[in-house]
């Protein structure tokens, strides 16, 4: 199944989400054979190793939490394992979240000169400093005037937090309008907490506060996802929908949602590749079943009556 992004055409809806079985370069070369799209673990011009253990969690209700603290193996060794991966078909989305805005034009320009297809600014990561960057409207619409500026001719797009407000997603819309941004990714993990009920204590080290994800910020996630497709309508940006997605039927959700691809995150930490490919194969049945061959036939077309 065939769909576009940036204008670069993708064989293939569901891929894989920024953080999730791409960390190492066995993991990107496994992605790499079950899907022309992988989106690299969002970077930082040094390696980090994260925060301390316990930092992730399987909760009772299928969903997870985590607190990695943005572990990556750093700029030079992403762009040795890009290197490696590359091949015809392929699409490559780098994933950056620099510390600050200086940091973030070097993994820019560095990637600009890469074999990378496109670029996503990670403005919903807590883990670079002491506030969410896409919560703060002011400074994003500063940043994203520098870095797309900075992007040059390559690609820029712009992964985005859960924001439960139409009034906010349209100003970040028109703020990835105006500074010609050409795709958004929706939605990061939402915040929460979770406890262990016979140590009395939080699951996971700090303070306890982490990112859920998994099954129960779907329809969450795919309200946010219906919005921006409103929003962006007649801008030919693409929509990247993500959050609780696990199955082809999730993914099909998602296209009458209006998104252009979809991305799977916890269920491929919890099941490997095979995620993957579970979630295409019955899209694709689902797709047959239905007599929709192409995804224009079904983006958007969200029914209410």
């Amino acid at each position: 199944m065939r769909t576009s992004i940036a204008g670069i055409e993708i064989n293939g809806y569901v891929n894989n989400a920024s953080g999730c079985h791409d960390t190492t370069l066995k993991e990107l070369q496994e992605l790499s054979t079950v899907s022309n799209f992988v989106t690299l673990k969002s970077t930082t011009a040094d390696p980090r190793i994260g925060n301390p253990e316990p930092r992730f969690a399987k909760l009772s209700n299928g969903s997870t939490i985590q607190r990695m603290g943005l572990p990556n193996i750093g700029l030079d060794e992403t762009l040795k394992n890009i290197d490696v991966i590359a091949r015809p078909g392929l699409v490559i989305k780098a994933s950056i979240a620099g510390l600050d805005l200086n940091e973030n034009i070097k993994l820019i320009s560095a990637f600009r000169h890469n074999p990378v297809d496109m670029i996503e600014i990670n403005a919903s990561c807590p883990n670079t400093g002491n506030e969410i960057l896409a919560y703060n409207l002011i400074k994003l619409d500063y940043h994203l005037q520098v870095l797309s500026y900075a992007s040059n001719d390559k690609p820029i797009g712009i992964k985005l937090p859960a924001y439960n407000s139409i009034e906010q997603q349209s100003r970040v819309v028109e703020m990835v309008v105006k500074h010609g941004l050409k795709f958004v990714t929706a939605i990061n993990s939402i915040s929460g907490l979770a406890i262990d009920v016979f140590t009395e204590r939080a699951v996971l080290s700090g303070n306890g506060v982490g990112g859920v994800g998994g099954g129960c910020i779907f329809t969450q996630a795919l309200l946010e996802c219906w919005r921006y497709h409103q929003l962006l309508k007649g801008t030919g940006i693409a929509l990247i929908g993500v959050g609780g997605v696990s199955t082809g039927s999730h993914a099909f959700s998602m296209m009458l949602a209006g998104c252009d691809s979809v991305e799977i995150g916890s269920a491929l930490h919890e099941n490997g590749v095979g995620a993957l490919k579970s979630a295409n194969a019955e899209l694709d049945e689902l797709m047959a079943l239905k007599k929709y061959t192409d995804v224009k036939h079904v983006k958007g077309k969200l029914r209410f009556e």
